[in-house]
């Protein structure tokens, strides 16, 4: 990522670009360089990230976090932890007014829906495997039934 400095339209049509990468260094390339074969750049402005493509960088000052119905413990610790200085979080109150606990039904609606927010973003949502959803007892009667079929071929 990086900043374009400059943009100069060369006599052929084509364009120079130079950009301040966010790294400190500079580079220059023609646009034609970063086209595809109907003449589509493959450039895009970076005013947001996903909080995926955010892993591993630090902001220096602050981020702004829009809270979505898939932020659960994970991304809400990635997305909330690049900064430097703060971050901020914006979410849709309608979204998060169903999801108020029962116990902040009657409180005001700030506290209702930073309760909902806190909630939601502590959810964890990692997949599971299946051995996860089982008890011990089941866990114990498939390795019962894998060690039979184990003696079984051994036979």
């Amino acid at each position: 990522m990086g900043t374009v400095t400059k943009i100069q339209l060369m006599e052929d049509g084509d364009i120079w670009i130079r950009v301040a990468l966010d790294s400190g260094r500079h580079t220059q390339f023609m646009i034609s360089d970063y086209c595809n074969e109907d003449g589509h750049a493959y450039l895009t402005q970076a005013y947001a990230q996903t909080v995926y493509s955010s892993q591993g960088l630090t902001i220096d000052g602050d981020v702004f976090v829009f809270y979505t119905q898939y932020l659960d413990r994970a991304h809400s610790y990635v997305a909330c932890s690049r900064h430097k200085v703060k971050a901020h979080i914006f979410a849709n109150a309608e979204e998060l007014s169903e999801l108020i606990p029962s116990d902040f039904e009657h409180a005001p609606i700030e506290i209702g829906l930073r309760e909902a927010l806190a909630a939601q973003m502590s959810r964890d949502n990692r997949p599971k495997l299946a051995i996860e959803y089982l008890t011990n007892d089941q866990i114990s009667l498939l390795n019962l039934e894998k060690q039979k079929e184990y003696e079984l071929a051994f036979c």
